[in-house]
């Protein structure tokens, strides 16, 4: 079963949450909406949303960022993707996967995290690829949509206008 996305929001460049675009069942996220997303982020992880939200403006696109989210004061962990889309950011959150040693420092679980990576060659799990995959999908769908309605409005209007020009032509007769 692929792991889907727990929610979809809509940001301007400045991180503004502008609109929540897509949410599953359980979750109410609409007290988002027209916050700046590090008012949204608990104080614990203000730097790490920081380094996000750099991390999307200069490169277009960040993923797999753990952010603390507070939601009708309770504090819920997610895994953010974002991607820099004309003037948007569209980000993509999923639950979070439990750490295996919560107690650890997050320096020390950063420090073994590196030692990990350095160790043996970074391999991606089938979830993992399956996700991503489905993040990136996902966006590059709402991305063609996106187009797909935007010659479609410019089709009407031209339709209009020569509607337009025919209606003048039988007024002159």
């Amino acid at each position: 079963m692929k792991a889907g996305p727990e929610f979809i929001l809509q940001c301007n460049q400045n991180s503004f949450i502008e609109e929540v675009m897509y949410v599953r069942e359980k979750l109410d996220v609409r007290s988002l909406v027209n916050q700046p997303l590090l008012f949204c982020i608990s104080p614990e992880y203000l730097e790490a949303g920081r380094r996000f939200v750099e991390a999307i403006r200069w490169s277009g696109k960040a993923q797999y960022f753990d952010l603390e989210i507070l939601l009708n004061d309770e504090k819920h962990l997610f895994t953010f993707s974002g991607v820099l889309l004309r003037d948007h950011i569209i980000l993509v959150a999923q639950r979070a996967l439990p750490k295996e040693n919560p107690e650890l420092p997050v320096t020390q679980l950063v420090a073994e995290e590196v030692e990990n990576t350095l160790a043996e060659p970074a391999e991606m799990t089938q979830t993992e690829n399956e996700a991503e995959v489905t993040v990136w999908e996902l966006l590059e769908e709402m991305s063609r949509l996106n187009n797909e309605l935007i010659n479609t409005k410019r089709d009407l209007v031209r339709k209009s206008m020569e509607l337009e020009r025919l209606q003048e032509q039988l007024k002159k007769r």
